[in-house]
């Protein structure tokens, strides 16, 4: 419990003159005594084929970490989840390495890459992502039982009702742009 993690950047609402106006972070920060000190931890990040990720530039919207939506913890494991710019990615190790398990290499602008992540207490995960995102083939509502690459089932967001979509959803448009932001949360039971 004295273990933290925390990462930046604001993609929305920080100027009220200009939409693009954004604040990038530069990584994830982690504590491991309550807060009472941080380490930055490592920008590299293996993409799903083995490849590296661009490690980014101070100030240049370029790497996953440069706007972060949410952070979790497994309570099953302590995996890592870092739901990032077009991508998730997750650590095993404490935050010494990072690997996509969940994402896109198409570009997208920073309301549109949006994503949220969630886990139940038996570790079950559920994914979100920006129903404007421009990789149609991402959008909606994803669950995983490991949160390991291509374990993730769309659940809600697709185009088939019944198979991967829920009467009445709302938060894709697969005809018209833009974004469409969703958030998570777990009713307790």
């Amino acid at each position: 419990q004295d273990t933290w993690y925390a990462g930046g950047g604001e993609a929305l609402g920080n100027s009220a003159a200009d939409v693009g106006s954004f604040y990038l972070g530069f990584g994830i920060l982690k504590s491991t005594d309550n807060g009472l000190s941080w380490t930055r931890l490592t920008l590299a990040v293996t993409n799903t084929d083995g490849t590296p990720l661009t490690t980014g530039t101070l100030e240049t919207f370029d790497n996953v970490f440069d706007i972060v939506h949410k952070v979790i913890v497994s309570p099953i494991n302590v995996d890592v989840y870092i739901a990032g710019h077009r991508r998730l990615v997750k650590s095993s190790d404490g935050g010494s390495s990072f690997r996509v398990v969940f994402g896109s290499a198409t570009p997208a602008t920073t309301d549109q890459g949006q994503m949220d992540i969630i886990s139940n207490s038996s570790g079950k995960l559920y994914l979100a992502v920006n129903g404007g995102n421009p990789d149609l083939n991402l959008r909606g509502i994803w669950a995983s039982s490991s949160g390991d690459f291509n374990t993730w089932t769309r659940i809600a967001g697709g185009k088939t009702l019944g198979v991967d979509s829920i009467a009445g959803w709302r938060a894709n448009s697969y005809d018209t742009a833009g974004p469409k932001r969703i958030l998570l949360a777990l009713a307790p039971s």
